[in-house]
């Protein structure tokens, strides 16, 4: 067996795509092409122009919104703010640490069908009766007409059903992403222009999983989940503009 090299430099960790688009738009809102009250290009524009995709572009204006530099209001565009001086000891998009939202989305859609399948087939009644305690608590903020993102609900609701699944190592890889999802960026994301609208089809989504959890319906339980995940896709990265 070869022995192994040495004296070879370590391959640095690739950047957050959003990271590095946070850094070009950062440098552009410093130069006199976006002065303060100016609205940037849409996000389909910016895309184009730099190349990336559009989830990207959203994430890197969370990103600078997070830093105070850009305002986004849904329906009316993304707006540049007064910059500060550049400041090394400033937090910038560059040390963020949050998990690009997106990426996270691409996980959860691989994995959570399976586990919805698996708990289709797995359940026992107490795991069973977690799953539906979430789904029961939505509704009811749903019929009281909530604008509030269910963060808590949704987080019980999903974890129930990977543990249900009844797979301790699945179990173990999702919980990393839930912590990622209480990530600041995320909140931004998930948070903005949240509607009464929004929680009652969530919570309607999430009874339809639970229900053909509950008849065993192995396909129509990761069907669904699919689907309500492929919403939350759409949604989190629909137009703000």
């Amino acid at each position: 067996m070869a022995a192994p090299a040495t004296g070879e430099t370590p391959r640095a960790l690739p950047t957050r795509a959003y990271v590095d688009v946070a850094q070009l738009l950062l440098q552009r809102l410093r130069t006199a092409e976006f002065p303060p009250g100016s609205r940037l290009p849409a996000e389909r524009q910016l895309a184009e122009e730099l190349g990336v995709s559009r989830p990207t572009i959203r994430e890197a204006l969370a990103a600078l919104e997070l830093m105070g530099v850009v305002d986004t209001h849904v329906g009316a565009g993304t707006f540049v703010r007064e910059i500060p001086p550049d400041d090394p000891a400033r937090p910038s998009a560059a040390t963020s640490p949050d998990a690009s939202p997106s990426e996270v989305l691409q996980v959860r859609l691989l994995v959570e069908p399976s586990a919805a399948r698996l708990a289709a087939r797995n359940w026992d009644r107490q795991s069973l009766a977690a799953i539906q305690r979430p789904v029961r608590q939505l509704e009811r903020a749903a019929e009281a007409g909530s604008d509030e993102h269910p963060t808590k609900e949704d987080r019980q609701f999903h974890t129930a059903i990977t543990a249900a699944a009844g797979n301790t190592v699945l179990d173990t890889l999702l919980g990393p992403l839930w912590a990622m999802m209480s990530q600041s960026l995320w909140r931004n994301l998930k948070e903005r222009g949240w509607t009464a609208a929004h929680t009652a089809q969530v919570a309607a989504e999430h009874r339809e999983i639970f229900e053909a959890i509950r008849s065993r319906d192995v396909e129509l339980a990761g069907f669904m989940m699919e689907k309500h995940i492929r919403g939350v896709i759409t949604d989190l990265f629909r137009d703000v503009g």
